[in-house]
């Protein structure tokens, strides 16, 4: 029982590799690898955030800040953080 709900919450995160889209442990990215992210993901990695819209981020649990973080193209995401608003591609 306790394995499985291991299981449960190790996150995952959608990948882009070799072309093709793929829904992947998070523990397996690799650098290079494109992640998108959406409203209500845990961010899996340290990252950098690639074009496209901004996004809104609860990293509170890192740096205590009450109120979602706005990430621009360039910004660097960081793992265990909250997306709350946008969707975006990562590496």
């Amino acid at each position: 029982a306790v394995a499985a709900l291991m299981k449960s919450l190790s996150p995952s995160c959608k990948v882009k590799r070799d072309g093709k889209w793929e829904t992947i442990d998070a523990k397996y990215l690799v650098p290079g690898d494109i992640v998108t992210i959406k409203l209500g993901d845990i961010i899996p990695a340290d990252m950098k955030v690639l074009e496209g819209e901004p996004l809104k981020v609860d990293q509170a649990g890192l740096t205590g800040e009450s109120l979602p973080v706005t990430k621009e193209p360039g910004d660097e995401v960081y793992s265990s953080s909250v997306v709350k608003r946008g969707e975006i591609d990562c590496m």
